[in-house]
């Protein structure tokens, strides 16, 4: 209560909303709470507060919150998760009814950390003040505690007659021994939760563009603080911590001015507004669609880089979660150039009931294992295959029914006659047809350049601008302009051929 007097909310307009994912997914429960009035989101910053991981939300007009009221409690279950559930509830009881529990092991953690001794020395000093305070109170007497006897067993009722009064002292009721264990076991707790504890760090982020080789992106960067978020075991104070960590310049100078125990989702929200994809969700989906495989890339590699495009969809509300698995495997289909594993795994026939990624990366993988391993053992079979013919094609005819090494010297000098006289012939032939092309060639030389040189259209037939063709052009049509510039080229053609008419004829 003392933190909403601080903040001036109006106690009686607001509502609490747990279950609060600090993604999109939130827009779903502010969307349904639009619908009753204007109202303001209040980030509740005291981390001991029991709505610091809620979202409160202030309506304007009270007649919006009496409207509201109406259904309260309310509880909404997330389309895009079935699983994950909202629940709105008013804020005025628990305001003002719950406090938060004290913690006294911290606050003798803080108290070890402002003296600068260790705490296990003051939590030992911190039991001998409470042992000397209690032998204070009670005046250095001992304490009396009476002890009520067993009744007795049948035929021994004589000798219970009057009960025995026993005296304990203090020593007895509060032993060094169990002071001792008390503060072991402490010391010992404390030491097993530091180190089981595991040491999260996330990569650094810095923002820069072209992004360093040693830093994570953005989105992954931001995947990992939800994935701290979701961690209920972890303070909000400590993700800031480690979000503080991880930040590098220049993206540490943009929440350079937040507070050190701010909220994580006010880091995150700051963040979002400088590094986070401002495109709509139908552009991205777009962009999606008009993703294609590119030259090279294998089907398993074309596949991940679509879900990674999808997801960015998915965030930005362009596609529901649902939905992913069908518009992966068909635009798959769309895109993926190798018609061969597609109708392999007969995929076309899946759209209706789309296989998750998973199973479906895995049988692309598997097909393209078999298909390397085939085409590597085709290779090395028919490869061979060919070495073996050529060897046989060079070998001298001569010598199929001879040993080599009895060709005498007399056959190799009439291979060798015969093979020069063949080389005569071939040279004599090549040197006729030379002669009588060359005439040709040469007369027809100047026709050929003339011919060459008449106008041509270098204009686009689509918008009528200079410098691309149509296959090329992105821009919209101009039918005036591609007639314009139609009738200017029939006009240079027209007065080319007039010019060159008898340079033709010659």
């Amino acid at each position: 209560m003392e933190f909403f007097e601080k903040s001036g909310v109006n106690v009686n307009n607001s509502v609490s909303v747990s279950g609060i994912t600090h993604s999109s997914k939130d827009n779903e429960i502010l969307d349904i709470l639009k619908k009753y009035g204007k109202y303001k989101i209040i980030e509740v910053t005291d981390i001991t507060h029991p709505l610091a991981k809620n979202l409160v939300i202030e309506f304007k007009s009270s007649s919006a919150m009496a409207e509201l009221k109406k259904i309260l409690p309310y509880t909404h279950t997330s389309e895009s998760d079935p699983n994950h559930t909202y629940y709105v509830t008013t804020i005025e009881n628990t305001a003002t009814t719950e406090t938060p529990p004290l913690n006294y092991m911290d606050e003798i953690k803080q108290l070890a950390r402002r003296s600068g001794q260790k705490f296990e020395i003051v939590l030992q000093d911190l039991m001998s003040q409470i042992s000397e305070h209690l032998d204070t109170a009670t005046g250095g007497e001992e304490i009396a505690q009476r002890v009520e006897p067993e009744p007795p067993l049948p035929g021994q009722q004589g000798e219970f007659k009057h009960q025995i009064p026993l005296r304990l002292s203090e020593a007895d009721i509060n032993p060094p021994q169990i002071q001792k264990m008390v503060v072991e076991h402490v010391l010992k707790t404390e030491e097993c939760a530091s180190l089981s504890m595991p040491t999260l760090k996330l990569r650094s982020f810095s923002g820069k563009i072209p992004k360093p080789p040693h830093e994570s992106d953005y989105e992954t960067w931001r995947a990992h603080v939800e994935l701290l978020l979701a961690d209920v075991n972890l303070p909000p104070l400590h993700v800031t911590r480690k979000i503080l960590e991880s930040l590098l310049s220049p993206a540490a100078d943009v929440v350079k001015g937040l507070k050190p125990d701010a909220l994580p989702s006010l880091y995150l929200r700051i963040l979002d507004s400088a590094y986070s994809t401002v495109q709509d969700g139908e552009e991205l989906f777009a962009q999606f669609l008009n993703t294609l495989q590119d030259p090279g890339e294998k089907p398993s590699s074309y596949l991940q880089r679509l879900l990674l495009t999808l997801n960015t969809v998915v965030q930005r509300g362009g596609v529901t979660a649902a939905d992913v698995d069908k518009y992966l495997l068909k635009q798959f289909c769309r895109g993926c150039w190798d018609n061969g594993i597609i109708n392999k795994l007969q995929l076309e026939q899946k759209k209706e009931r789309p296989p998750p990624f998973s199973e479906l990366l895995y049988l692309l993988r598997t097909e393209e294992d078999r298909q390397s391993t085939k085409e590597g053992l085709m290779k090395k079979h028919i490869g061979s295959k060919q070495r073996a013919t050529l060897l046989s094609q060079g070998a001298c005819p001569y010598s199929h029914s001879n040993d080599p090494d009895t060709i005498s010297l007399t056959q190799l000098k009439k291979q060798m006659d015969m093979l020069q006289k063949q080389m005569a012939t071939l040279l004599a032939q090549t040197n006729q047809k030379s002669k009588n092309t060359y005439g040709k060639e040469y007369n027809t030389l100047g026709k050929t350049q003339n011919t060459n040189s008449r106008p041509r259209p270098g204009f686009c037939y689509k918008c009528g601008e200079d410098g691309h063709i149509v296959s090329n052009c992105n821009k919209p049509p101009n039918p005036a302009l591609v007639q314009q510039k139609k009738a200017k080229l029939a006009q240079k053609q027209a007065q080319w051929d007039q010019n060159n008419k008898q340079k033709l004829l010659n």
